[in-house]
Protein backbone atom coordinates (compact mmCIF):
# COMPACT_ATOMS: atom_id res chain seq x y z
CA UNK A 1 0.00 0.00 0.00
CA UNK A 2 1.07 3.55 -0.72
CA UNK A 3 -0.23 7.09 -1.12
CA UNK A 4 0.54 9.59 -3.88
CA UNK A 5 -0.17 13.19 -4.80
CA UNK A 6 0.84 13.98 -8.38
CA UNK A 7 -0.09 17.36 -9.82
CA UNK A 8 -2.93 16.91 -12.31
CA UNK A 9 -1.69 17.45 -15.89
CA UNK A 10 -5.28 18.15 -17.04
CA UNK A 11 -5.65 21.14 -14.74
CA UNK A 12 -6.55 24.24 -16.77
CA UNK A 13 -3.30 25.94 -15.73
CA UNK A 14 -1.04 23.29 -17.31
CA UNK A 15 -3.21 21.42 -19.84
CA UNK A 16 -1.55 23.22 -22.78
CA UNK A 17 2.01 22.43 -21.67
CA UNK A 18 2.49 19.91 -24.51
CA UNK A 19 0.78 19.57 -27.91
CA UNK A 20 -0.98 16.27 -27.12
CA UNK A 21 -1.99 16.91 -23.53
CA UNK A 22 -5.20 18.88 -24.02
CA UNK A 23 -6.71 16.55 -26.60
CA UNK A 24 -5.81 13.49 -24.53
CA UNK A 25 -7.40 15.00 -21.41
CA UNK A 26 -10.58 15.65 -23.40
CA UNK A 27 -10.53 12.04 -24.65
CA UNK A 28 -10.14 10.78 -21.08
CA UNK A 29 -13.14 12.83 -19.90
CA UNK A 30 -15.21 11.53 -22.81
CA UNK A 31 -14.31 7.93 -21.97
CA UNK A 32 -15.57 8.49 -18.40
CA UNK A 33 -18.94 9.72 -19.66
CA UNK A 34 -18.74 13.51 -19.29
CA UNK A 35 -21.46 15.06 -21.48
CA UNK A 36 -19.38 17.97 -22.85
CA UNK A 37 -15.79 16.86 -22.29
CA UNK A 38 -14.12 19.73 -24.18
CA UNK A 39 -15.94 22.40 -22.15
CA UNK A 40 -15.44 20.48 -18.91
CA UNK A 41 -11.67 20.16 -19.40
CA UNK A 42 -11.36 23.81 -20.44
CA UNK A 43 -12.65 24.81 -16.99
CA UNK A 44 -11.26 21.90 -14.97
CA UNK A 45 -9.27 22.53 -11.78
CA UNK A 46 -7.72 19.71 -9.79
CA UNK A 47 -10.26 19.07 -6.99
CA UNK A 48 -8.06 16.99 -4.71
CA UNK A 49 -6.89 18.39 -1.38
CA UNK A 50 -5.13 15.26 -0.08
CA UNK A 51 -3.13 12.28 -1.24
CA UNK A 52 -4.75 9.31 -3.02
CA UNK A 53 -4.41 5.63 -2.23
CA UNK A 54 -2.45 3.24 -4.37
CA UNK A 55 0.07 0.44 -4.42
CA UNK A 56 3.78 0.15 -5.06
CA UNK A 57 5.35 -3.14 -6.07
CA UNK A 58 7.03 -5.32 -8.64
CA UNK A 59 6.02 -6.61 -12.07
CA UNK A 60 6.40 -10.27 -13.13
CA UNK A 61 5.88 -9.38 -16.82
CA UNK A 62 9.09 -7.45 -17.36
CA UNK A 63 11.44 -8.25 -20.22
CA UNK A 64 15.21 -7.85 -19.97
CA UNK A 65 16.84 -4.51 -20.63
CA UNK A 66 19.97 -4.13 -22.75
CA UNK A 67 22.63 -1.45 -22.43
CA UNK A 68 25.32 0.02 -24.64
CA UNK A 69 28.01 1.76 -22.61
CA UNK A 70 31.41 3.18 -23.30
CA UNK A 71 33.93 5.20 -21.38
CA UNK A 72 37.19 6.90 -22.17
CA UNK A 73 39.51 8.29 -19.56
CA UNK A 74 43.00 8.99 -18.37
CA UNK A 75 45.05 8.87 -15.19
CA UNK A 76 47.96 11.29 -14.71
CA UNK A 77 50.61 10.99 -11.98
CA UNK A 78 53.24 13.65 -12.71
CA UNK A 79 56.74 12.76 -11.63
CA UNK A 80 57.51 16.36 -10.63
CA UNK A 81 54.68 16.37 -8.01
CA UNK A 82 55.01 13.18 -6.01
CA UNK A 83 51.77 11.96 -4.45
CA UNK A 84 49.48 13.73 -6.95
CA UNK A 85 46.99 11.70 -8.99
CA UNK A 86 44.56 13.19 -11.51
CA UNK A 87 41.94 11.16 -13.32
CA UNK A 88 38.96 11.86 -15.57
CA UNK A 89 36.46 9.62 -17.34
CA UNK A 90 33.81 10.47 -19.91
CA UNK A 91 30.92 8.01 -19.90
CA UNK A 92 27.99 7.45 -22.24
CA UNK A 93 25.20 4.98 -21.41
CA UNK A 94 22.13 4.00 -23.41
CA UNK A 95 19.64 1.49 -21.95
CA UNK A 96 16.97 -0.02 -24.22
CA UNK A 97 13.74 -1.44 -22.74
CA UNK A 98 14.78 0.29 -19.53
CA UNK A 99 13.30 -1.06 -16.30
CA UNK A 100 12.29 1.55 -13.75
CA UNK A 101 9.66 2.34 -11.16
CA UNK A 102 8.51 5.58 -12.73
CA UNK A 103 7.40 8.31 -10.33
CA UNK A 104 3.71 9.07 -9.86
CA UNK A 105 4.16 12.42 -11.60
CA UNK A 106 5.86 10.85 -14.61
CA UNK A 107 3.09 8.23 -14.82
CA UNK A 108 0.24 10.73 -15.13
CA UNK A 109 2.20 13.22 -17.26
CA UNK A 110 3.38 10.63 -19.75
CA UNK A 111 -0.11 9.19 -20.10
CA UNK A 112 -1.41 12.48 -21.47
CA UNK A 113 1.72 13.71 -23.24
CA UNK A 114 2.15 10.70 -25.53
CA UNK A 115 1.06 10.65 -29.15
CA UNK A 116 -0.30 7.18 -28.43
CA UNK A 117 -3.37 7.42 -26.18
CA UNK A 118 -4.30 5.54 -24.11
CA UNK A 119 -0.96 3.87 -23.39
CA UNK A 120 0.66 1.67 -20.72
CA UNK A 121 1.00 4.62 -18.33
CA UNK A 122 -2.75 5.35 -18.42
CA UNK A 123 -3.39 1.82 -17.16
CA UNK A 124 -1.58 2.62 -13.90
CA UNK A 125 -4.13 5.06 -12.46
CA UNK A 126 -7.86 5.80 -12.43
CA UNK A 127 -10.13 8.83 -12.10
CA UNK A 128 -13.57 9.60 -10.73
CA UNK A 129 -16.48 9.89 -13.14
CA UNK A 130 -19.04 12.71 -13.40
CA UNK A 131 -20.68 14.02 -10.22
CA UNK A 132 -19.43 14.68 -6.72
CA UNK A 133 -16.91 17.18 -5.41
CA UNK A 134 -13.91 15.29 -6.80
CA UNK A 135 -15.22 14.49 -10.28
CA UNK A 136 -12.43 13.60 -12.70
CA UNK A 137 -9.94 13.73 -9.82
CA UNK A 138 -7.48 10.86 -9.35
CA UNK A 139 -8.68 8.08 -7.05
CA UNK A 140 -6.02 5.35 -7.36
CA UNK A 141 -2.48 4.93 -8.69
CA UNK A 142 -0.32 1.85 -9.08
CA UNK A 143 3.42 2.45 -9.13
CA UNK A 144 5.26 -0.54 -10.54
CA UNK A 145 8.37 -1.34 -12.53
CA UNK A 146 7.80 -1.18 -16.27
CA UNK A 147 9.74 -1.48 -19.51
CA UNK A 148 9.77 1.77 -21.45
CA UNK A 149 11.69 3.05 -24.45
CA UNK A 150 15.16 3.92 -23.26
CA UNK A 151 17.35 5.99 -20.96
CA UNK A 152 20.37 7.95 -22.15
CA UNK A 153 22.94 9.64 -19.96
CA UNK A 154 26.47 10.94 -20.31
CA UNK A 155 28.92 13.03 -18.36
CA UNK A 156 32.36 13.29 -16.81
CA UNK A 157 33.69 11.96 -13.50
CA UNK A 158 36.93 13.54 -12.32
CA UNK A 159 39.14 12.91 -9.29
CA UNK A 160 42.10 14.70 -7.74
CA UNK A 161 44.08 13.17 -4.90
CA UNK A 162 47.23 14.68 -3.41
CA UNK A 163 49.06 13.12 -0.48
CA UNK A 164 52.18 14.71 1.00
CA UNK A 165 54.08 15.13 4.26
CA UNK A 166 55.80 18.00 6.05
CA UNK A 167 58.00 16.45 8.66
CA UNK A 168 55.76 14.32 10.88
CA UNK A 169 52.62 16.04 9.54
CA UNK A 170 50.74 14.11 6.88
CA UNK A 171 48.16 15.68 4.55
CA UNK A 172 45.73 14.29 2.00
CA UNK A 173 43.61 16.42 -0.32
CA UNK A 174 40.85 14.67 -2.26
CA UNK A 175 38.31 16.03 -4.72
CA UNK A 176 35.67 14.05 -6.62
CA UNK A 177 33.47 15.93 -9.11
CA UNK A 178 30.75 15.00 -11.58
CA UNK A 179 29.32 16.90 -14.54
CA UNK A 180 26.23 15.36 -16.11
CA UNK A 181 25.84 16.24 -19.77
CA UNK A 182 22.36 14.76 -20.20
CA UNK A 183 19.83 12.49 -18.53
CA UNK A 184 17.02 11.73 -20.97
CA UNK A 185 14.19 9.24 -20.63
CA UNK A 186 12.17 8.14 -23.64
CA UNK A 187 8.96 6.74 -22.17
CA UNK A 188 7.07 5.99 -25.39
CA UNK A 189 8.42 3.00 -27.40
CA UNK A 190 6.24 4.09 -30.35
CA UNK A 191 7.09 7.80 -30.42
CA UNK A 192 10.86 7.52 -29.97
CA UNK A 193 11.29 11.31 -30.18
CA UNK A 194 9.26 12.01 -27.03
CA UNK A 195 11.94 12.87 -24.50
CA UNK A 196 11.43 13.45 -20.80
CA UNK A 197 14.61 15.24 -19.64
CA UNK A 198 15.68 14.47 -16.11
CA UNK A 199 18.75 16.68 -15.76
CA UNK A 200 18.31 19.26 -12.98
CA UNK A 201 15.23 17.53 -11.62
CA UNK A 202 15.35 16.52 -7.95
CA UNK A 203 18.29 14.22 -7.31
CA UNK A 204 19.97 14.90 -10.66
CA UNK A 205 21.92 18.19 -10.55
CA UNK A 206 24.19 19.06 -13.45
CA UNK A 207 27.16 19.58 -11.11
CA UNK A 208 28.02 17.80 -7.87
CA UNK A 209 31.13 16.95 -5.93
CA UNK A 210 32.82 16.15 -2.64
CA UNK A 211 36.11 17.54 -1.42
CA UNK A 212 38.06 16.69 1.73
CA UNK A 213 41.24 17.61 3.53
CA UNK A 214 42.75 15.16 6.03
CA UNK A 215 45.52 15.96 8.50
CA UNK A 216 47.35 13.28 10.46
CA UNK A 217 50.13 13.35 13.00
CA UNK A 218 50.85 10.23 14.96
CA UNK A 219 47.68 8.97 16.66
CA UNK A 220 45.61 12.06 15.78
CA UNK A 221 43.62 12.53 12.56
CA UNK A 222 41.42 15.48 11.59
CA UNK A 223 39.17 15.48 8.51
CA UNK A 224 37.14 18.26 6.91
CA UNK A 225 34.67 17.43 4.14
CA UNK A 226 32.71 19.76 1.86
CA UNK A 227 29.89 18.44 -0.33
CA UNK A 228 28.55 20.48 -3.23
CA UNK A 229 25.07 19.82 -4.65
CA UNK A 230 24.10 21.89 -7.67
CA UNK A 231 20.90 23.76 -8.43
CA UNK A 232 17.89 21.54 -9.15
CA UNK A 233 14.11 21.30 -8.92
CA UNK A 234 12.86 21.65 -5.36
CA UNK A 235 10.36 18.74 -5.55
CA UNK A 236 10.08 15.41 -7.37
CA UNK A 237 6.71 16.44 -8.81
CA UNK A 238 8.33 19.30 -10.77
CA UNK A 239 9.25 18.50 -14.36
CA UNK A 240 12.26 20.45 -15.60
CA UNK A 241 10.84 20.96 -19.11
CA UNK A 242 7.88 22.91 -17.68
CA UNK A 243 9.41 24.46 -14.57
CA UNK A 244 9.64 27.98 -16.01
CA UNK A 245 6.00 28.16 -17.10
CA UNK A 246 4.49 26.34 -14.09
CA UNK A 247 6.66 27.49 -11.17
CA UNK A 248 9.20 30.08 -12.24
CA UNK A 249 12.21 30.72 -9.96
CA UNK A 250 10.33 29.26 -6.98
CA UNK A 251 10.58 25.82 -8.58
CA UNK A 252 14.34 25.67 -8.09
CA UNK A 253 16.30 24.89 -4.96
CA UNK A 254 19.57 26.78 -4.54
CA UNK A 255 23.04 25.29 -4.57
CA UNK A 256 23.94 23.43 -1.37
CA UNK A 257 27.28 23.43 0.44
CA UNK A 258 27.33 20.86 3.25
CA UNK A 259 30.22 20.88 5.74
CA UNK A 260 31.37 18.01 7.97
CA UNK A 261 34.30 17.92 10.36
CA UNK A 262 35.57 14.95 12.36
CA UNK A 263 38.54 14.02 14.50
CA UNK A 264 39.91 10.69 15.65
CA UNK A 265 42.44 9.80 18.34
CA UNK A 266 44.06 6.37 18.62
CA UNK A 267 44.32 6.07 22.40
CA UNK A 268 45.94 2.64 22.08
CA UNK A 269 46.54 0.17 19.28
CA UNK A 270 43.04 -1.20 19.92
CA UNK A 271 41.00 1.83 21.00
CA UNK A 272 40.00 4.89 18.91
CA UNK A 273 37.91 7.86 20.04
CA UNK A 274 36.02 9.90 17.43
CA UNK A 275 34.25 13.26 17.64
CA UNK A 276 32.64 15.24 14.83
CA UNK A 277 29.86 17.42 13.52
CA UNK A 278 27.67 16.61 10.52
CA UNK A 279 26.04 19.45 8.58
CA UNK A 280 28.08 22.05 10.41
CA UNK A 281 26.11 25.06 9.10
CA UNK A 282 22.74 23.42 9.87
CA UNK A 283 21.41 23.34 6.30
CA UNK A 284 17.78 22.26 5.96
CA UNK A 285 16.36 19.77 3.44
CA UNK A 286 14.31 20.91 0.45
CA UNK A 287 10.90 22.25 1.38
CA UNK A 288 9.24 19.24 -0.27
CA UNK A 289 11.47 16.63 1.41
CA UNK A 290 12.32 15.43 4.89
CA UNK A 291 15.76 14.01 4.10
CA UNK A 292 17.14 15.40 0.81
CA UNK A 293 19.74 16.63 0.19
CA UNK A 294 20.50 16.67 3.92
CA UNK A 295 18.97 14.89 6.89
CA UNK A 296 16.01 16.71 8.39
CA UNK A 297 17.56 16.41 11.85
CA UNK A 298 19.95 19.20 10.89
CA UNK A 299 23.32 19.72 12.57
CA UNK A 300 24.38 16.67 14.59
CA UNK A 301 27.32 15.99 16.86
CA UNK A 302 28.62 12.42 16.98
CA UNK A 303 30.89 10.78 19.50
CA UNK A 304 32.29 7.29 18.97
CA UNK A 305 34.48 4.66 20.49
CA UNK A 306 35.94 1.83 18.43
CA UNK A 307 38.01 -0.92 19.86
CA UNK A 308 39.01 -4.56 20.00
CA UNK A 309 38.82 -6.04 23.45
Amino acid sequence: GATFRPADPCDQNVQNSTPQRLQNCIAAAAALGFADPANFIANYSDPLTARINGTSGGNPNLSEETATTWTVGAVVQPRFIRGLTLSADYYSIKIEDAIAAVTAQDIVDTCYDNVTFPNQFCELFSRNGPGGQTQFGFNFLRQTQINFGRIETSGIDATLNYAFSLGKNNFNINLVANWTEKLNRFFDPIDTTLVNPGLNETGAPEWSGVGSVTYNRGPFTLNYQLQYIGKQAVASAIQIERIDTEFGPAGFAPEYWVHTIAGALDATDNVTFTLGVNNLTNKEPFIASSAYPVNGIGRTVFVGLRGRF
